[in-house]
């Protein structure tokens, strides 16, 4: 059975998803996206938040699996 696996780095300037499929005996990048942080023009959005759910929307991202490195 194949699992869908997403890396996602959540930077400054943008968000990064890395999808990946994994079976028995494999191991694949399927695809690498990349989405800009674009300044909020309100105090209660965060931007970050905005492009992470551009997108898995514009993407149509579904994964297993999701792991994440967040900025400090």
């Amino acid at each position: 059975m194949k699992q869908r696996i997403l890396g996602v780095d959540c930077g400054s300037y943008s968000i990064k998803i890395a999808e990946f499929e994994r079976s028995m005996r494999s191991f694949e990048l399927v695809g690498f996206y990349e989405m800009p942080v674009v300044p909020a023009q309100s105090p209660e959005v965060r931007p970050e938040s905005v492009a992470l759910q551009r997108l898995f929307e514009e993407y149509n991202l579904k994964g297993d699996f999701i792991y994440t490195a967040l900025p400090g």
